[in-house]
């Protein structure tokens, strides 16, 4: 009974090179994206993301949730940023929408939401240094939040970050961006 309960390690491995082995002692480099899954109802998954922009800042980053959902994280941009990327959405896409994601039915229409991640939400209103209580505080949310969609809870932890532009007086972006999101499904009661 009690191990039914428990979520499993599922574990996709992603690397240039077969598993076991490098090429030229060549580092070996792997990124494990789905950390648990609990696949009876209600269901449950942990993603991990490390996104880093190089050349292509467009590139999106892509995981299954469970069948008829996946989880996706788009780059946004801001047209005062030269280096990285402002901001990313995180969206869910049921497989018939035709990539139009779900909407959050716990955020604002406008304004500051926990849906989309922005390097301004850990820095100073003037960009100066980091964000902290006090006249500078951007009122943004920080390394945990919580975002509802219809019949879906994403809980978003942000693991690290590197910010690049932080002069004052200049729009902030990630160079680096290492994240969990956990997924679960709401309980049919």
């Amino acid at each position: 009974m009690f191990q039914s309960l428990v979520p499993y390690v599922v574990v996709i491995a992603l690397a240039t090179f077969p598993l076991g082995s490098t090429a030229d002692n060549q580092p070996d480099r792997r990124t494990f994206s789905r950390v648990t899954q609990r696949a009876e109802p209600p269901r449950e998954v942990s993603v991990y993301a490390e996104l880093r922009p190089g050349q292509d800042s467009s590139e999106s980053f892509f995981a299954p949730l469970w069948s008829g959902i996946d989880l996706r994280l788009l780059p946004l941009r801001h047209v005062d940023v030269e280096e990285g990327v402002f901001a990313y959405s995180v969206q869910l896409l049921p497989e018939d929408s035709e990539g139009q994601p779900l909407s959050p039915t716990d955020q604002p229409a406008h304004g500051v939401t926990a849906d989309v991640i922005a390097a301004f939400h850990f820095r100073s209103r003037d960009n100066s240094g980091p964000n902290a209580p006090g006249p500078l505080n951007v009122n943004a949310p920080g390394e945990f939040r919580i975002v509802r969609y219809p019949g879906v809870t994403l809980e978003i932890r942000i693991l690290a970050f590197e910010i690049v532009n932080t002069r004052p007086g200049t729009v902030p972006s990630f160079s680096e961006l290492s994240l969990l999101i956990t997924a679960r499904e709401a309980r049919a009661d």
